[in-house]
């Protein structure tokens, strides 16, 4: 975790690197985490997971272009992928594209057995534990730009190759895993300093190119404490470095005592349930039902259905 400060900020404010996941062993934070949620006016991650779900939702509803596996690859081919990698003989993939392939396998790996597992990712933990303390949430990025992003990065992979190198791609996961829990920057910036160029631009330097712009934008207001994957820190196109470069002072907070987030004593009312949250009525006069949700529910029409999602 890191203070930011000076630069004109009547406030610090906190920028904390993760790791996707929920392995329970990542959420041993340190008591000063707490301490700066508490202090800030703002919470941010990479997305706002509201936003993020609608635009999933519309994507998978509308988007007439996603490009199969089946449309890619010959039955035989299909069948190749599938006796390549076990994990995927039972599954009907030829009806996924290929970012969905990939995620797939990293909501496996994130749930492989023999893991200790809590019940969220760790920016989703976080998020929920800003909320209950009354914090405003926001993302840095839009959805929209991240969907993109990773049509972009695989549209020229080959699935079947993909499937060839997940062996190596698994033991750089396990160790980025073990240099976080370590606190290892530097061996973060070495397995990033790795990626071939072009995945390192589309998926860290553009990226955090708009998640700096937005943190700055929210700092010159608010105090701002942001949660983004920790490979976006390091590195000369890093957030940190490019921090140092807007004139900000950038402060590792290392050390001090730790409290897992199981023994961390929470909110007893969840903000989401406070009165002073405004509650939707949505109704049908038609389907006579009505019923209040915690906030503002998005419309989407399923297609060929005469139905509607909410």
């Amino acid at each position: 975790m890191y203070r930011i400060s000076g630069n004109g900020l009547s406030k610090p404010s906190y920028l904390m690197g993760s790791i996707h996941l929920q392995d329970a062993r990542l959420f041993n934070f340190q008591d000063s985490m707490y301490a700066g949620i508490d202090r800030c006016e703002v919470f941010a991650i990479e997305v706002h997971p509201d936003s993020t779900v609608q635009r999933v939702m519309e994507k998978s509803l509308k988007d007439n272009k996603r490009r199969l596996l089946k449309q890619q690859l010959s039955e035989r081919e299909i069948a190749q992928l599938k006796k390549m990698d076990k994990d995927l003989e039972n599954d009907l993939i030829e009806n996924l594209t290929l970012p969905e392939l990939i995620e797939l396998k990293r909501t496996r790996f994130a749930n492989r057995n023999g893991v200790d597992k809590m019940p969220v990712f760790m920016d989703i933990f976080l998020y929920g534990l800003a909320m209950e303390k009354g914090k405003a949430l926001t993302g840095l990025e839009q959805p929209e730009d991240q969907l993109g992003l990773f049509d972009s990065i695989w549209v020229d992979t080959n699935p079947v190759d993909l499937i060839k190198s997940w062996g190596k791609n698994y033991k750089s996961f396990t160790s980025l895993v073990d240099y976080y829990l370590k606190s290892d920057l530097q061996a973060v910036s070495k397995m990033v300093s790795l990626m071939p160029e072009k995945t390192e631009e589309l998926m860290l330097t553009r990226r955090n190119k708009v998640m700096l712009n937005s943190m700055v934008q929210i700092m010159q207001e608010k105090s701002l404490f942001s949660v983004v994957g920790a490979a976006h820190l390091p590195g000369g196109n890093g957030l940190l470095q490019m921090l140092r470069q807007k004139g900000y002072e950038v402060t590792p907070i290392i050390g001090g005592p730790r409290t897992h987030a199981r023994q961390y004593k929470r909110s007893a009312a969840p903000a989401i349930f406070s009165s002073k949250e405004e509650w939707h009525k949505v109704k049908s006069e038609e389907d006579g039902f009505a019923f209040e949700m915690p906030g503002k529910p998005v419309e989407n029409e399923v297609e060929l259905t005469g139905n509607k999602l909410y």
